[in-house]
């Protein structure tokens, strides 16, 4: 049975005719199907330490083979890993749709009664290994039928820990509206702010600085005005907007508004007002870094105390 098995991995390497899909498809129902049950594992090890994700599948369809939850957690974990290692990831459009496609499909070989456990345990492995696609297509399948835990505390370590912000943003943003962001494939186009770590603002954790100048962006977007940050944007233009601005979208455009510098005293103190600032009590709060409106208040409160001396 050795013999076979070493066979079947001999065989498999040769395939790499165009067709190579089908033959491997058709190698695995033949002679996949000759080998006993650990000797089926053995070279489903094989493929996994190789993160062959998708001949995994194949395989186990061919082969009927089935697994327990441990097993489809232990064989992902090694399987995508693998993948997250090769550098492919995650700013590469056809590994990040293969991968989500894999993680997708992957409850078929175990059962259906394992399936949300499954998903929640890759849910977080898609977060910490930057699998923006299929981060998404998790929280899509959520709407469907819960899974993903209702307190975003457990997954703060996780989201605080992203070097670059749109996974983090794509989960806040789906667990304070219920609604997927659909933007995955502008981020591996190259559409994803990544923080310069020299400087000061990163290592203090700055919300503006990192995270928030990207969600500013995307917000910029969203109301069809991205270079209103521009220098040539006039202290009117800058004044209508804010009157016009929907708070609920957050602190991040309104904080690069009070830095631009066409902005004056009175739209910062417009800025003030409109943002809560006399609701907050700066004596009682310190570390503004986890607060994006704690950290706008303050420094604009900052701003307009230099200004009136």
């Amino acid at each position: 049975m050795k013999e076979l098995l070493e066979e079947l991995i001999s065989d498999y390497n040769s395939n790499t005719d165009s067709d190579f899909v089908e033959k491997n498809r058709q190698l695995f129902r033949n002679k996949g199907n000759l080998l006993d049950a650990s000797n089926k594992f053995a070279f489903l090890d094989y493929l996994a330490s190789r993160g062959s994700d998708v001949f995994f599948l194949v395989f186990c369809e061919e082969t009927n083979t089935k697994m327990d939850l441990d097993q489809a957690e232990n064989y992902s974990s090694v399987m995508f890993t693998k993948i997250a290692e090769s550098g492919l990831m995650p700013c590469n459009k056809v590994m990040q749709q293969r991968s989500s496609n894999s993680i997708i499909r992957f409850p078929d070989i175990i059962g259906e009664d394992c399936v949300d456990e499954y998903y929640s345990y890759m849910f977080e492995f898609a977060i910490k290994n930057g699998f923006i696609c299929a981060v998404q297509e998790l929280l899509s399948k959520d709407k469907e039928k819960r899974f993903i835990n209702d307190d975003i505390s457990c997954y703060e370590d996780l989201l605080n820990a992203q070097t670059d912000k749109l996974i983090e943003r794509s989960v806040r943003n789906y667990y304070l509206t219920g609604e997927v962001e659909d933007s995955w494939e502008n981020y591996v186009e190259g559409y994803h702010y990544t923080p310069d770590t020299s400087t000061k603002c990163v290592k203090n954790e700055d919300y503006f600085k990192t995270r928030g100048k990207e969600i500013c962006k995307e917000n910029l977007k969203s109301y069809k005005k991205s270079k209103l940050l521009s220098s040539k944007t006039t202290l009117e233009e800058l004044n209508d907007f804010v009157d016009k601005y929907n708070w609920d979208d957050g602190f991040e455009i309104p904080y690069f508004i009070m830095k631009h510098k066409n902005c004056d005293l009175a739209l910062r103190k417009k800025l003030y007002e409109l943002g809560a600032g006399d609701c907050i009590d700066e004596n009682t709060y310190k570390d503004t870094n986890k607060d994006p409106w704690k950290q706008f208040i303050l420094e604009l409160d900052e701003m307009i105390k230099k200004e009136e001396q």
